[in-house]
């Protein structure tokens, strides 16, 4: 039995570190599946749903607001939990493999553990072994270590968070708290078209950030933003969607749209990359049923708006059909995405002119960040 101890302890100290040196040193390994904060964010999360589900919308949405926070601290507790009863374990189980005078029971000797861990150095409760000694040195050192970790991650954890967050309050400001494609374009179109490249490529740039953002910390993803109707991931729904518009091409507007069109396409598929990612991350397959947003009888309004705001685009046989190639591409993965972390996806045309905030709009969702 005493092996049995050391055994099991080792196992509990390997695990915890293992996956907290996995989460916050090199966060690259999101493939394994048999992962501490793995299983916990999945089974926590999806607890959450089922509790919250029925409640009314901003009910839910202040609950869903607290997880992130709330998860990662409690990640946290787990780990530190498993580490010092795993050191708990060890220490007994050597107490009985090295007989002393004095020698501490199991509870004891967690307890024991638990104070050398968390570095209170009260000393009620020693080890009469030389080897019990040294375990406890081992585990001051790697328990101040841990707590060294943690003080490090949450200052970049919450820098990303806010970069973020930089790009959702551009596109609502620029395009209302219900941006869509249209209303971007259309916004972009009446003035100078240089401002629509520049956009294009501060939102590959944006969306690059994300990517790498969430493969680092996927707990990320479950930090709600500010706004419910403007969420990080409703900007790169847009951006998708004017990705795949821009995509169709344009008609006798010059150079300075084919760079546009070129950027589109960049900025396009860095942005799809992050929607792929994310359903890994979430562990979720995309839903091939879910590919429409926009129906064809809708489609021609949309291009006639953006037309009279100044973007011609391509308008022939093959215009619909090569739009709805570029939308199935991301659609079934932004569709679980939405499902799974509760969010809401913007439409992709909404009477685009309309949607374009007026100072007195813009006062109200100021007001409401707060």
């Amino acid at each position: 039995m005493a092996f049995f101890w050391v055994l099991a302890g080792l196992l509990l100290i390997g695990l915890s570190a293992w996956d907290g040196f996995e989460t916050m040193i090199v966060p690259r390994t999101i493939q394994r599946d048999m992962r501490i904060s793995r299983v916990f964010f999945r089974l926590s999360w999806r607890g959450l749903a089922i509790l919250t589900h029925g409640r009314n919308r901003k009910a839910q949405e202040r609950t869903l607001c607290a997880y992130g926070p709330l998860a990662l601290l409690a990640l946290f507790s787990i780990w530190a939990i498993l580490m010092f009863v795993g050191f708990g374990m060890v220490q007994y189980g050597l107490s009985e493999l090295v007989p002393a005078p004095g020698s501490p029971g199991i509870w004891e000797s967690v307890y024991m553990s638990g104070t050398t861990f968390f570095t209170l150095g009260l000393g009620d409760v020693k080890p009469a072994s030389a080897i019990g000694r040294w375990v406890v040195v081992a585990e001051a050192g790697i328990g101040f270590g841990f707590l060294a970790m943690i003080i490090g991650y949450l200052p970049v954890l919450y820098q990303a968070f806010s970069r973020r967050e930089v790009m959702v309050a551009l596109i609502a400001s620029r395009a209302g708290m219900k941006a869509n494609a249209g209303s971007v374009l259309v916004r972009y179109a009446k003035r100078d078209p240089g401002l629509l490249l520049q956009a294009l490529q501060d939102w590959e740039l944006w969306a690059a950030e994300l990517l790498e953002s969430y493969i680092s910390y996927p707990v990320l993803a479950f930090y709600r933003s500010n706004q419910r109707m403007a969420t990080w991931l409703g900007a790169l729904t847009v951006m998708l969607d004017v990705g795949s518009v821009l995509q169709l091409g344009t008609e006798g507007q010059g150079t300075r749209w084919t760079a546009i069109v070129d950027q589109a396409e960049l900025t396009y598929a860095m942005a799809l990359r992050v929607v792929v990612v994310i359903c890994t991350l979430i562990d979720r397959a995309p839903d091939q049923d879910r590919t429409e947003r926009l129906s064809r009888d809708r489609f021609g309004p949309f291009i006639l708006e953006l037309q009279e705001a100044g973007m011609a685009l391509r308008r022939d046989e093959g215009t619909w059909e090569a739009f709805v190639r570029l939308r199935e591409a991301y659609e079934p993965y932004l569709a679980v995405i939405a499902d799974e972390l509760r969010l809401e996806i913007p439409a992709i045309y909404l009477s685009a002119s309309q949607n374009i905030p007026t100072p007195e709009q813009t006062v109200r969702q100021a007001e409401n960040l707060v």
